[in-house]
Parts: C-alpha cells; structure tokens; sequence
C-alpha cells in the first residue's frame, strides 16, 4: 500500500499508512524516519504546515531531543511568521546546541526576533549580551546593541553591555559616550557621580581631553554639591582646571553651589529685615528669596521666615523649595494634625507639581504611620500602580484585607488574584487570592473569569479546575464542567481517583448533555482503567443497546482484551 500510494501520488492514505507502521514500529530510528516522513509529506505534498509542526513536537515528545526536529520548527515558524513559536523553537535549538560560535548565532537570531517582531527591546539587550559573552567583536550583535542605545527603553541596559567591551579593547570615545549616557540614567546621584567620574578619568586618560574631563567633574559636581564625593570631585576639578585653563569656569560653579552663609544674632536680625522689607514694600521677591534663606541658613527654626518664604514659593512656583519648606515645617511640627496637613502638602505637590512619585509615596506613607487615613490610602493605590510598584500596592492591599470582611474582602482577594498574576506573575499566590474570594462569594464572577484564563497553564490546570467545578455545577454549567473534569483527568493518573471523575463525567454527558455517544465513550474509558468492574460493564451495555453500538462496543472488549493478553 505504501508503495502503491507513493506512486499514485495519494498523500492523505500514505500519512495514514505511515502512522501505522509507526504503532507497530519497535525500533527508535524506525519511528524517527517514519515520523520525518509523515512531517515531509504534510509540508511538501500537503501543504499543511499545522500538521506538520505537530508531528515535529511529537518527535521531541516521544523520541527525546532531536536538533533536525528542532530545526525544522524553526524552518517552518519562520515561514508561516510565528514569531513568538519561532522563538520557542530557537530556545529548544539553542539547549541542543554545544558549538559557540553556532550559538551566538541562534542567540544573535533570538535578540534580533525580540527586537524587530516581538517589541522585547529588554530581552533582546540579555540576548545580544549572551552573544557578547561568547564573541565579544561578533558585529550583529554589536551594532544592534549600538541601535538599542537610542531605544528609551533600553538603553541602559544596553550601555552596561557595551562598556565593558569598549573598556577592554581601548575604544575610549565609544565608552565616554556609553558613560555618560549610564550617568544620564542614573536613578541616584552616587551612581551618577561614579559614571561622570570614570568617563572623565577615560576623557583625560584614554582620550587625552582634559577640558572634557573638566566639563564631566563640572556636571558630577552640580549633582553631588551636598554628597560625600564632593570633596574628591574638587580635587579633580582643581587640577583640571589647571590643566586645560578653565578657572573662570571652576569659579562660576563654586558661586552656583556654594554660595555665602551668615552668622551671628546681628547679621539675623539685618538679614532678616531686608527679607520683610522686599517682600512687603518692595515686592522684591527675588531679593527676599535670597534673605530670608540666609536666615534659615542660620537660625533653621525661624518660624516667620519659613512662613514668608512658603507664601513666595507658592507665588512663584518654586516647587522645589516649597517641598523644602513643608519638609521643615512638617519636621517642627508638634501636633499630629498639623503633621498631617504638611504631609498631604507635601504629596500633593510631589505628585502633581514635581511628577515625583517617589516622594509622593513616602509622604502619603508617612501619614498611614501616623495612623489609619482613607485619603492617603487611596492615593497610594493610585501611586504604586502608576510607578509599577506592584510589590507595595500589594503590601498595602493584604494590610487593609486584615481588617476587612464581606463585599470588600472579596474585592480586595481578587484585586490581589489579579495583582500577582499579571504583574507580580505568580500564579500560586493569585490561585490563593481567586480561592479566597470564591470561598466568601462561591458566584464572584471577575475571580472565575480569571481562574478560567489560568486553565491554558498546564502546570495549575488541575488546581484551578478542581476550583471551578462547583461553580460550573452550581450554574449548570455542563459544557465547562466536563471541560474542567476532563482538566483534572489529565493529572489524574490512579484510577481509583480517575473513576469518580468519569462516572460524573459520564452522567452529565448522559443525563444533562443528553449526549449518549459521550457518555459512552466516557464509560469506556472507565472500564480501560477497570475491566473487572461489572458496574461499568453494565453502563456500557445499556447504552450499546440503547445507541446499537454493539460492533463498537466488542471492539472496545477486544481492544481491551488485547491489551490484557500482551500484559
């Protein structure tokens, strides 16, 4: 037949000759040959790519790992554009792959599908890095790296791959760029400073530019005035200076970041007496900005010039010193409503002056430390989803879960559920949060929505369907409730447990579903699992004579049968 079908150009029956020979084959090569011929025929003859890479996974599914196998799911998902199984399928490649330089190709082939198919900038960046690791010249590699670097996204990451590779083969302005960019992102101003401080040293060094390294110290300086490095950064800047002639500029950066302080109880009183003069008569605001700092410089607690100073920041919008203001003011505080009307001050114009959420945050939670406050609480939900704090909101939510019951306590079970399934991305905790909800309100509609999305992950399938059966079966939901029975076959494999999950299977089929042909095959499976049963036995002859299905129902005796006589 195989033959005959070869030649008369019948690929459909040969499939069906083929899968044949691969029951009875016993031998390993055997089976692989005859499935690579399946998988050619589907693909060169019939045209059928879907059944063809089916066939490939079953080569790596009940014949071990297999580079051709793998190779052509590459082939095949590059052809039909499935990006994201392409990817897989490069994974799996790459596991089989022993040959560096081959690798770095697949890993080069990966941060290339991450970037240009799959929108994965930060994937690709740790794919493109594996390569560097293994070839630090490969030019792939490098220039996609180099492109990433104009990528918001990414391209800090991206500049943390290529410094050290610029730094060990001496390409000294590519690393004062990179640098400098690393500096730019910075999210404190010791890394900051650090990164300014090593592309100088590469600037005077490497490139031999001593006025660019002047110009890095400058800007390490302007954000390190008030840090531990300041003094290290002056030194640096000194010789510099000398070095490229630049003493007017080091004299202008010294005013801007250190300018004179006062002292003593007559230059106060002076000072602050030009200060209220500006500011009432001459509405010189400028002017007494200027003194009425210098009085805080000396006396911090001054009530009165912390009080003209926030009326002329709120005037002219300085939102950084206004947040200073507040910040001493809410520190002299002694009465805890006051704290918390300089606290809710202080969030406020962080969160929609400043745009900083950060600060925003730590002032909303200052407040909850003083005790409970609904305001401040929503607004650090708010704040944590917007700053993809996802760790913090979920910390604030299990606070207010302690004390919360009913309606809400389910709300916030589920908001958790969702919380670590999509953000957090652990499942497990979510299932918990579903089952919590579920356990309070057994119909909550969002928490099985969301359980029946977790039924595609096959490792908590059987979990999450022994959760949604009461449900199902409490909404007659019979399609979904054998749906989810059959989820729990699929991990059940004693069938002491397997029978009471068939008999309930089997009867809804038969007594819901009205469907006599599922249910016969539902009990057939039952007695696959237990030929000696006489009760499954009995159900199968009643709807064998109920359907006449009596052929299949001796073919089902015989098949078993067979099995029993091979064991």
């Amino acid at each position: 037949l195989e033959r005959l079908y070869d030649r008369t150009a019948e690929w459909s029956e040969l499939v069906t000759v083929l899968r044949r020979r691969i029951d009875l084959a016993d031998e390993h090569d055997e089976r692989r040959e005859l499935h690579f011929r399946i998988a050619s025929l589907y693909d060169e003859k019939l045209d059928n790519i879907d059944e063809a890479l089916l066939v490939y996974h079953a080569v790596l599914t009940d014949l071990g790992p297999d580079r051709e196998a793998t190779s052509a799911l590459v082939r095949l998902y590059d052809r039909s554009e499935r990006w994201v199984d392409l990817f897989e399928a490069l994974e799996q490649d790459l596991t089989l792959c022993e040959d560096p330089p081959e690798r770095a190709e697949l890993l080069c082939r990966m941060g290339a599908l991450l970037r240009e198919r799959l929108d994965e900038p930060a994937r690709a960046v740790e794919q493109f890095h594996d390569v560097l690791k293994i070839d630090s010249t490969h030019p792939e590699a490098r220039e996609a790296l180099e492109q990433l670097l104009q990528d918001e996204q990414v391209r800090l990451e991206a500049a943390r791959v290529l410094a050290p590779v610029y730094e060990a083969e001496g390409s000294w302005p590519n690393l004062v760029s990179v640098l400098e960019l690393e500096a730019r992102e910075a999210m404190s101003p010791a890394d900051r400073w650090e990164k300014l401080r090593h592309a100088a040293e590469v600037a005077e060094v490497g490139l031999e530019a001593p006025g660019r390294a002047f110009d890095l110290l400058c800007s390490a300086l302007r954000d390190a005035a008030g840090e531990p490095q300041a003094p290290e950064i002056v030194e640096g800047l000194e010789r510099l200076a000398s070095v490229a002639g630049r003493h007017s500029d080091l004299v202008g950066l010294y005013r801007d970041v250190a300018p004179d302080v006062l002292d003593g109880d007559l230059q106060l009183r002076l000072m602050l007496r030009v200060a209220s003069t500006a500011h009432r008569e001459l509405e010189d605001l400028p002017l007494a900005k200027e003194y009425y700092v210098q009085v805080l410089d000396t006396d911090g607690e001054h009530e009165g010039a912390l009080d003209a100073l926030e009326e002329i920041y709120r005037a002219t919008q300085a939102h950084e010193d206004l947040l200073d203001i507040y910040r001493r003011k809410e520190t002299l505080a002694t009465e805890d409503g006051e704290r918390r009307r300089l606290l809710k001050l202080q969030a406020e114009l962080c969160e929609v002056a400043l745009e900083d959420v950060s600060q925003a945050t730590s002032a909303y939670r200052s407040i909850l430390d003083m005790g409970e406050d609904d305001e401040a609480v929503s607004a650090l939900e708010r704040l944590y989803a917007q700053a993809g704090r996802h760790n913090d909101l979920a910390d604030l939510l299990r606070e207010r879960l302690a004390d919360t019951a009913g309606e809400e306590a389910v709300e916030l079970n589920f908001r958790l559920g969702q919380l670590h399934r999509t953000d957090l991305v652990d499942p497990d905790t979510a299932i918990e949060h579903y089952r919590a909800a579920l356990d309070i309100d057994s119909q909550h509609a969002e928490s099985v929505a969301a359980l029946e999305e977790l039924m595609d992950d096959e490792e908590r399938r059987g979990i999450v369907a022994e959760m949604l059966q009461p449900f199902y079966n409490a909404q007659m939901d019979w399609p979904k409730l054998v749906g989810a029975i059959e989820a729990r076959l699929e991990g059940t494999l004693d069938p002491l447990d397997r029978k009471p999950l068939l008999r309930e299977m089997g009867t809804i089929y038969e007594e819901y579903l009205e469907d006599l042909d599922g249910a016969f095959e539902t009990y057939a499976r039952m007695f696959r699992d237990d030929i000696e049963d006489p009760d499954v036995r009995d159900l199968l002859s009643r709807l064998a004579g109920v359907l006449d299905a009596w052929p299949k129902l001796a073919e089902i005796y015989a098949s078993s049968l067979d099995d029993v006589l091979v064991d």
